[in-house]
């Protein structure tokens, strides 16, 4: 309130915020909400804590492997919480199942804290044919031949109307959605074969990188929210880590050949089936 007076932290606090995702990002991204004083936040995830990444959860210790990640981390954060009231909602499943597709509806804004291209294909759907905006962000990791760190980038942006889409800002690439939904994605085999330097065989999960994505995201949701001197959109955002450089940001089109301008504010009625059939 000392930065943004009582008048801002109240339609922050009123705002119901969905975090799609309780991995690295979306861990810390809750974290920040808790303590920024949120009121009302929702927290969609499928996976469990594991032991390979408890190095990244901030909101997990060994005690908690095998349990619900959003368990855990309703938890960690109503224990962190400023405000004097806080409800932490959670939903079990994928933001392209049904259930969970619907959850995210009912919220005013969304984190995109995902790393697969189905889901960010459907944020990227629900940004701009249900008029929710989506702060996403993503890290690449790359080495050379030598197994040493070449490049290290990650990059945050804002999905709504009048700004460029995230397939549109090279945030998934369109192909692997229908790759991903046919299963090759979870096939190891398949993973195996690619080339070492695919995306989905990057090296992103790196606690510190997780960090400074989240960060981003975070300053993207704020900037919109409270328009700083009147300025709501900081752009595309891109930070290298070898070059320890900020890039000037942009504030790019989408390619003609684009399908989500011609279903802004379309709803339920754009014609786009993306959500994974019931077995």
């Amino acid at each position: 309130m000392a930065a943004w007076g009582q008048e801002a932290q109240n339609d922050l606090a009123r705002l119901r915020v969905g975090i799609i995702g309780a991995g690295s990002v979306g861990g810390m991204v809750g974290e920040a909400l808790a303590r920024i004083g949120f009121e009302d936040v929702m927290v969609i995830d499928f996976d469990r804590v594991e032991e390979h990444n408890l190095d990244r959860l901030v909101y997990a210790t060994r005690a908690d492997i095998g349990r619900l990640k959003i368990e855990v981390m309703a938890e960690h954060l109503s224990a962190r919480a400023t405000a004097d009231s806080c409800q932490i909602e959670l939903v079990l499943g994928a933001v392209y199942e049904e259930e969970a597709f619907r959850a995210a509806l009912d919220c005013d804004v969304l984190f995109s804290c995902v790393d697969r291209p189905w889901g960010r294909y459907i944020l990227n759907l629900i940004a701009y044919a249900h008029l929710i905006p989506v702060f996403d962000g993503g890290i690449l990791v790359r080495m050379n031949r030598l197994g040493k760190i070449s490049a290290a980038d990650w990059k945050a942006l804002t999905a709504a109307p009048g700004r460029q889409r995230l397939q549109c800002a090279g945030q998934y690439d369109p192909g692997l959605v229908q790759m991903e939904r046919e299963g090759f994605l979870d096939d190891p085999v398949y993973i195996q074969g690619l080339p070492n330097n695919h995306p989905l065989k990057s090296r992103e999960n790196v606690f510190a990188f997780s960090m400074g994505c989240g960060n981003m995201q975070l300053l993207q949701m704020l900037a919109m929210a409270l328009a700083p001197l009147d300025q709501p959109n900081p752009g595309t955002q891109l930070y290298h880590f070898v070059w320890n450089a900020m890039e000037q940001p942009t504030f790019g089109q989408c390619h003609a050949e684009c399908q989500f301008p011609g279903i802004i504010a379309m709803g339920d009625q754009c014609g786009v089936r993306a959500l994974a059939t019931k077995s």
